[in-house]
């Protein structure tokens, strides 16, 4: 997930302002062209945060998973639970 924020983050700043023509006076095209440069851009930032706050998510659920397994193995353990006696 880390990786693919990072490819979307780069994308952005690859696509930078250079998706659309300039603008031209009396050019609807142009003008449409623009419109569609700055959405896109908005959306792909806002994936990209999205894809960023989940990964950081998944990192945090996998620390406090190992964590909470590392205590319980612990707990187990000193208890002498599974012991043969």
């Amino acid at each position: 997930m880390a990786e693919a924020a990072a490819t979307m983050k780069n994308a952005v700043k690859a696509a930078g302002s250079g998706l659309a023509p300039a603008p031209r006076p009396v050019s609807t095209a142009t003008t449409a062209a623009q419109a569609a440069q700055k959405a896109w851009l908005a959306d792909l930032r806002r994936l990209t945060g999205q894809a960023d706050e989940y990964g950081t998510s998944l990192i945090t659920s996998a620390r406090t998973y190992r964590a909470t397994d590392q205590s319980n193995a612990h707990e187990l353990r000193s208890s002498g639970a599974g012991v043969a006696q």
